[in-house]
């Protein structure tokens, strides 16, 4: 497969440009997470729609399936601080995030190829990030953690997918290893 890997939200060229979009601070200015990165605010409509235009792109550019990194709200940084356009709470979070992956899927649908996300806290319950196992397996092919096979994080996603048709997945810092059985496994050792 090829597969393009996209880092959804933390995105300081998007929130340049369309700084009315991004996560801001009570003052108005764009609100920036602990690595000096700007947000796009998950309850914007540019959000949905931005992303949606990105999976179109990468269809057409001949990818099979698409990794979406970052499909979650800030989890660094002065997180207080943090002024969105809708109510806050971590179960409009964890719609959100649910209703916009559920976009991309049927986006993604439209031109055949699959996606995957990368979880950002396996063993968190998703009340910062959003990202609620449950309620994005049915709409990705793979739930990827960062480490390995080993790892708790890993398990944890096995079990939370043990009754999905979703498959657990791994990006280790390693190099490219293969696994047994009907796991996912992405080495990530050339990253700059």
């Amino acid at each position: 497969y090829l597969a393009a890997y996209i880092t959804c939200f933390a995105d300081d060229r998007a929130t340049e440009a369309f700084p009315q979009n991004a996560v801001t601070t009570q003052s108005g200015s764009v609100w920036i997470d602990s690595s000096g990165h700007a947000y796009i605010d998950p309850y914007s409509d540019m959000a949905r729609e931005y992303l949606c235009d990105i999976i179109d792109s990468c269809a057409r550019a001949g990818f099979d399936m698409v990794i979406l990194d970052g499909l979650a709200f800030p989890t660094s940084g002065s997180l207080s601080q943090a002024i969105y356009s809708s109510e806050d709470t971590p179960e409009n979070r964890q719609a959100v995030i649910a209703k916009i992956l559920s976009e991309i899927k049927a986006t993604a649908d439209s031109h055949s190829i699959a996606v995957s996300v990368v979880l950002d806290d396996p063993l968190s319950d998703g009340t910062v990030s959003g990202q609620y196992i449950e309620k994005l397996a049915p709409y990705c092919h793979t739930l990827f953690c960062r480490g390995s096979v080993g790892d708790m994080s890993f398990a944890s996603i096995s079990q939370a997918l043990a009754q999905s048709s979703c498959l657990p997945g791994c990006i280790s810092g390693g190099a490219f290893d293969t696994q047994e059985g009907d796991i996912s496994f992405i080495g990530e050792y050339l990253k700059p």
